[in-house]
């Protein structure tokens, strides 16, 4: 079988030669759009050399106009994530194994990344301590410690919305910080005593930070809209390092706008793992100009650590699936 490897800068050696030892071929490929990818599956299948497995990369989606220039007889979609928005999922699955860090036995390793988590406090800092405007100041060759006098984390009301993994992460830490944890989950779920657990339109009426660690599912699509974001309080603010499908980009800019909230820190945004570059977002223009709102380019997953952990289990699948 025959592998394309995308974004393969991304993988160490050791697990390039790992692929390079089981497979036929490794091709390792950055495409600049989705012509380019198109155009190397096909003639790879008109030279009887079709690709069986491709290592998925965000910028590019993954449906049947595309795999249908895959091998006929074995396809595997491998993507290092946990979520899927970058593939058709329910139209492939039948003709296609997908494989991602959402299967049961990649559980252990995501225990040990806590990069999301990391960067869900780092947003949050940033915008209680105004840290990019102070150092912006700076490097303009000011210092005037004044006009960036922040606030601080402990005793603030914080609520989780989602305790998964990440949720649970995010809630260990700002605990440890003194700060007062407020959880909700759709599910039935057990939590520690130290925690209180409220229904989602409490949390967004009381609390002081707001943080977002549900799924990309279809059912929670926007579901963080109008009649939550309404609900928050002019000093409280909302992180984001999930999915941006959860969100309704339009009020939150609305509420941003009109200083209804104190601000939002967001490392994604709707449709973001399709992008190669930015688009006429108006979050992202917003941001531009004003301080209350800070965005990263989905780096929430992007750290060495993570990025050699989960794709090693992902190698490891893809081996054993295709034994």
């Amino acid at each position: 079988m025959r592998v394309l490897l995308l974004d393969y800068k991304q993988y160490s050696k050791e697990n390039i030669l790992r692929l390079e030892n089981n497979f036929t071929e490794v091709y390792k490929k950055n495409f600049s759009s989705i012509v380019g990818l198109k155009k190397f599956l096909r003639d790879k299948k008109e030279s009887k050399k079709p690709i069986s497995i491709i290592f998925t990369s965000f910028g590019f989606y993954f449906d049947k106009s595309l795999i249908k220039y895959m091998d006929n007889k074995k396809r595997i979609l491998a993507s290092p994530t946990t979520s899927l928005t970058h593939i058709d999922y329910n139209n492939l699955k039948k003709n296609c194994k997908i494989l991602s860090l959402k299967d049961r036995n990649t559980k252990v390793v995501l225990k040990k990344i806590t990069s999301t988590a990391e960067l869900t406090i780092g947003l949050i800092l940033s915008l209680y301590r105004k840290i990019n405007e102070a150092t912006k100041s700076v490097n303009q060759k000011r210092w005037d410690r004044n006009s960036f006098i922040g606030n601080q984390v402990y005793e603030k009301k914080i609520g989780i919305i989602g305790f998964g993994r990440i949720g649970r992460m995010v809630a260990t830490t700002l605990k440890g910080m003194g700060a007062k944890i407020y959880l909700y989950d759709k599910k039935k779920i057990r939590i520690p005593k130290s925690y209180i657990k409220k229904n989602i339109f409490y949390i967004f009426k009381n609390c002081d930070i707001i943080s977002l660690h549900i799924s990309s599912e279809k059912e929670n699509y926007k579901f963080i809209g109008r009649k939550y974001l309404k609900l928050m309080k002019k000093n409280s603010i909302i992180i984001n390092t999930a999915r941006g499908e959860i969100i309704d980009e339009n009020f939150l800019y609305k509420i941003l706008k009109k200083k209804k909230i104190s601000g939002a820190g967001l490392d994604v945004l709707i449709g973001d793992s399709k992008w190669k570059k930015v688009g006429n977002n108006k979050l992202i223009n917003f941001s531009k100009a004003n301080k209350n709102l800070i965005i990263t380019p989905h780096i929430g997953g992007c750290t060495f650590e993570a990025s050699k952990l989960t794709k090693t289990k992902l190698i490891d699948s893809v081996i054993n699936i295709s034994k």
